[in-house]
């Protein structure tokens, strides 16, 4: 079962590199959401179940349910993909057609699929066709506009899904655009399945304010949990207390060494090692001081130590104080494909 009988549900958004099977165990501890989702696997005719993929599937903490992303374009493709995939223990497949990034708007692949309802159409058609597993899938509003998004969901509705998820801004705004929740609110109102509120949602009471504003079913959360794991935790706090557990820096710091100890188990050397580290500093970052000095001494550090003394300067010593993971205004990440 994947979603609980009432309340909203929460979803861990796909994020390159960064969403990994070690991050995900740290969920475990700190706090998990009601479901997971896979960095998206690359569908082509040579394409098979790679090394991250199968890590996620076959070794993970959790038994929370989980659906495997697909990125792609041919829907035989994708349907051989998915029956791959149906050897493993998962709850479903989860279809791309969002992706923001222009390396993949190029192949025609992602958000690109947001301007040819149709081929939508197709891929979802195939896939029901040949598989049993449940299916959902990940959209924007729009590539670079919302005049399709109407029929977008006219498509989706079409079709026997599992939920739909609305991260609610143009592929062509990458994260820069403003969200506007009220196309999660027209689409719940469109779909016939449970439709995942997505894009900015930076902390529990957000999310628990996007869900009565939209009447959505769920809110799927990538960059905020990797600011802040214990947000999942908050999320069901909240809605079943009205009050839940706030960190603290001492909270943040244990965390930042979690990540630093999984850097050092997941890269070879000390340069991959920093490079890892700072994939999940460039949002911690934003959380830390309102002037990003810290984010600003962790991006330039070239080496370990460097990056020890960043975090020991500007973490460690604020043990008593409130995290809240909420991004200062203007303190800018450079985000992975979400």
């Amino acid at each position: 079962m994947i979603w609980k009988q009432s309340g909203m549900a929460s979803a861990l958004a796909p994020m390159r590199d960064v969403t990994t099977r070690a991050f995900c165990d740290m969920l475990f501890y700190c706090g998990e959401p009601d479901l997971y989702v896979t960095e998206f696997l690359r569908v082509h005719p040579n394409s098979s179940i790679d090394r991250t993929i199968e890590e996620m599937l076959t070794g993970r903490l959790s038994k929370r349910p989980i659906f495997v992303q697909l990125l792609g374009r041919e829907p035989a493709e994708f349907a051989r993909v998915a029956k791959l995939l149906s050897r493993y223990d998962i709850q479903g497949i989860d279809l791309n057609f969002g992706c923001p990034m222009a390396r993949i708007h190029r192949k025609g692949v992602g958000g690109a699929l947001l301007e040819e309802p149709e081929a939508i159409d197709r891929i979802l058609t195939e896939m029901e066709q040949s598989l049993a597993l449940p299916l959902s899938a990940k959209i924007r509003i729009g590539l670079k506009g919302s005049l399709k998004f109407e029929q977008i969901i006219g498509v989706l509705a079409k079709h026997n899904l599992s939920h739909i998820t609305v991260h609610a801004r143009t592929a062509h705004g990458l994260y820069r655009e403003r969200v506007n929740f009220e196309y999660v609110k027209r689409a719940k109102a469109m779909l016939p399945c449970r439709v995942f509120a997505n894009g900015d949602i930076n902390s529990a009471w957000q999310a628990c304010e996007v869900a009565k504003q939209t009447h959505c079913d769920g809110v799927m959360i990538g960059r905020a949990a990797v600011r802040n794991p214990f947000i999942f935790r908050q999320i069901r706090e909240l809605q079943e207390t009205g009050t839940c557990f706030v960190p603290k820096f001492r909270d943040a710091y244990l965390y930042v060494l979690q990540l630093m100890d999984g850097a050092e188990k997941n890269a070879p050397n000390e340069k991959k090692q920093v490079a890892f580290l700072k994939k999940y500093l460039n949002f911690i970052g934003q959380c830390v001081d309102r002037n990003g000095e810290f984010l600003h001494c962790a991006r330039r550090a070239r080496n370990r130590a460097e990056l020890i003394a960043a975090i020991d300067s500007h973490i460690k010593g604020r043990e008593n104080e409130d995290f809240y993971g909420i991004p200062y205004e203007n303190i800018i990440a450079r985000p992975n494909c979400e």
